[in-house]
């Protein structure tokens, strides 16, 4: 496999050949900053759940209460059930 792709990338003309390297320095240092940037989960005592309200914006507790709520997508919505919402 590696063979292929090298006398692939050797029929290439010079200026595209460069372009592969270029995108190929691009990869790694996405890939390398990708997994240096992972964050572990916070640590909890006693194995408790970490508090999805803790630092949660306001619309999103409130919407929090209605969840379930809404038809699925699936569902044909009329316009009525549209102005009851």
């Amino acid at each position: 496999m590696e063979q292929l792709t090298l006398a692939k990338f050797k029929k290439l003309p010079a200026e595209v050949q460069q372009q592969v390297l270029d995108y190929i320095e691009f990869l790694l240092a996405k890939y390398q900053s990708g997994t240096s940037e992972k964050r572990e989960a916070p640590k909890t005592e006693k194995g408790e759940k970490p508090s999805p309200e803790k630092g949660m914006p306001d619309r999103l507790r409130i919407a929090l209460k209605y969840k379930g709520d809404a038809p699925y997508p699936d569902v044909p919505i009329s316009k009525y059930d549209w102005y009851e919402q």
